[in-house]
């Protein structure tokens, strides 16, 4: 029973020593800002403000309420609204240091923003930070060819506008194939049967 006690002491204590070298092994360098790859598209959807405009004025000192990332307030003087703001000037919280996720904007610069609220009841400021599409206007050559004219507004959702068309083709697509394992499977049972 002792030696029992032992061996399985033994055994706990090497798998914690393993699984310690193996999660250490692999470690990189740590950085305070780090976002995911996130597609045009969704970027479209998930932001509440979507325009562009050039940046009129940097206020470092001005930071966004909240617990996230202290960054500034930028404003913008708006050229085209895709979604989300009717107002003008704009205001967006983001300037700062890209260890605080924040942008380095540029006064006299235009930009192309994808801004969000941190709250769901749209009442806190925008923000918009590194981990955003947000970039200046002269390298938003996709963007712009996948948002159109800034006078087509996007649905409320922000993402492209739903098609019945294509929704009843890919409907009716899945429904074939459907149809076709069916028949193979019962074809396939049949065949069985006769052997």
């Amino acid at each position: 029973m002792r030696l029992t006690r032992m061996r399985l002491g033994f055994l706990i204590f090497a798998l914690a020593v393993n699984l310690l070298l193996a999660g250490t092994s692999n470690l990189r360098n740590a950085h305070a800002c780090s976002c995911l790859s996130v597609p045009l598209e969704k970027h479209l959807r998930t932001s509440d403000a979507v325009f562009s405009g050039e940046v009129v004025g940097i206020d470092e000192n001005d930071l966004s309420p909240g617990a996230g990332p202290q960054l500034g307030k930028v404003t913008f003087d708006v050229s085209g609204v895709w979604k989300g703001v009717s107002e003008e000037p704009v205001a967006v919280y983001g300037q700062g240091p890209e260890a605080s996720c924040g942008i380095d904007f540029e006064e006299g610069e235009s930009y192309l923003v994808y801004a969000y609220r941190s709250n769901g009841d749209g009442t806190n400021p925008l923000q918009t930070d590194l981990c955003n599409a947000t970039k200046p206007l002269a390298a938003a050559e996709r963007d712009l060819r996948v948002l159109g004219p800034p006078d087509t507004t996007l649905p409320g959702t922000g993402g492209y506008i739903f098609s019945p068309i294509g929704a009843s083709a890919t409907i009716a697509a899945a429904f074939a194939l459907l149809a076709l394992a069916s028949t193979f499977v019962v074809w396939r049972l049949r065949r069985g049967e006769r052997t």
